[in-house]
């Protein structure tokens, strides 16, 4: 039987099962009865060109992170069984196949796309892990990023953070992260985006998390461990000031939520600046922010950011444009290149 494994890449047999089935930019597809790679599927995001791929090339299951309701309906049509991986990698799933150690995806699951793991509170927020936009007259972020807070303080408003509103299989695919970046979370909170990152890219991908929060900074070290990701650490620091992070060290730097506020306060054109000098030339910002209309959750609608705006404030700090995605109903994701 060939079993098929959604991938961000070909790395045999050590290739990293993918987050997100309709998300996932190759499929590796292996025969169950010798153990080795057989072939693969490139193709973009979505899952019926994948399906009818999938049928054509005689795949009998697939084995899973996280998929949508629509992706199960289609397989179950075309008679593909569907199995929840274990984590690891798409050898080590393999072997537990082959085993009879994986379980068949349980039945009304959809979309497990790391939305989990989250501490419960009032509202959605501002991205940084633990925090919320309050409601009534003025905007209220509790966001220990910029440097508003006394040390230890926790947030009154503590709660969901703007990844339980995000695809996150879409996020990681529009990243477009590799187990050899090195990562900054700018704003990280609790560390829900970092930990999310590090889990799907592997065990060796550096992320470094920076906030004031202490409390959260404890939380993401707490999942670190918990994780078994030796790479993922905090920093306290202010985003105005990240002295204490090498120049041009950096892959990848992410802002989930946070420019809106740093705009608010007059701060972004510092934090921006910084963000440009932690990464190396070409490397990639991504900033995660509410979409611009008078909706909940989120920020009010005179502090949200577009598009635009946001490629306007990245232009100058130095940054080119290089894609625009949609990340479900309530974000979208602006990626910058360092020019």
């Amino acid at each position: 039987m060939k079993i098929c494994f959604p991938a961000q890449r070909n790395d045999g047999l050590k290739t990293m099962v993918f987050g997100h089935f309709g998300s996932a930019p190759l499929f590796l597809l292996v025969d169950s009865a010798t153990g080795e790679i057989v072939g693969e599927i490139s193709r973009e995001p979505g899952h019926h060109a994948a399906l009818s791929a999938l049928e054509a090339k005689g795949v009998g299951a697939v084995v899973v992170s996280a998929i949508g309701g629509g992706a199960l309906r289609g397989l179950a049509a075309a008679n593909i069984a569907v199995y929840e991986a274990k984590g690891g990698s798409v050898g080590e799933n393999a072997t537990l196949f082959t085993a009879g150690k994986l379980s068949l995806w349980p039945e009304g699951k959809s979309c497990g796309c790391g939305h989990g793991g989250h501490r419960q509170g009032a509202s959605h927020g501002c991205g940084h892990g633990s925090h919320s936009h309050g409601s009534g007259g003025g905007h209220s972020c509790g966001c220990k990023s910029h440097g508003h807070h006394p040390q230890g303080e926790t947030p009154h408003e503590a709660g969901k953070s703007s990844f339980d509103l995000v695809d996150a299989g879409e996020l990681l695919a529009a990243l477009g992260a590799r187990e050899s970046d090195k990562i900054a979370d700018l704003g990280c909170g609790s560390g829900n985006y970092a930990l999310f990152i590090a889990s799907k890219t592997g065990p060796d991908t550096l992320v470094h998390g920076v906030d004031l929060w202490e409390e959260g900074l404890k939380t993401l070290a707490e999942g670190a461990a918990a994780g078994g990701f030796g790479k993922v650490r905090g920093f306290r620091a202010d985003l105005k000031d990240l002295s204490t992070l090498e120049e041009g060290f950096y892959d990848l730097a992410l802002m989930g939520t946070v420019l809106h506020d740093l705009q608010e306060r007059g701060q972004a054109k510092k934090a921006l600046a910084e963000a440009a000098r932690i990464l190396k030339k070409g490397g990639k910002l991504a900033v995660v922010e509410f979409e611009k209309r008078d909706s909940k959750p989120g920020p009010p609608l005179k502090i949200r950011l577009s598009p635009e705006e946001c490629a306007a404030l990245a232009r100058g700090a130095g940054f080119g444009e290089a894609g625009y995605f949609d990340l479900g109903p309530h974000l979208y994701l602006s990626v910058f290149r360092k020019i």
